[in-house]
């Protein structure tokens, strides 16, 4: 993984981490309507989850999926 792929994944564990430990501690607040809501942490927490859940699918694939050159090293090796 690049250090640029690496950064933003660790960026969006870090934010969703940080909104779900603030969202904990006050789930519900006073709406300008009256009664309660959804903290606005929640929506933070859910957005940074996607990007880390996508970063964390492309870093599986990578991790299952030999590199084109691992493939021909392979197929090479097996013909000699």
């Amino acid at each position: 993984m690049d250090d640029e792929m690496r950064t933003e994944f660790d960026t969006a564990i870090a934010t969703a981490r940080e909104a779900l430990e603030k969202f904990n501690e006050e789930p519900l607040v006073s709406s300008k309507r009256g009664g309660p809501r959804l903290s606005p942490w929640f929506r933070v927490w859910r957005d940074a989850s996607e990007v880390a859940q996508r970063w964390q699918r492309q870093l599986a694939r990578e991790v299952d999926e030999p590199s084109i050159d691992e493939e021909l090293d392979r197929i090479l090796g097996e013909a000699e």
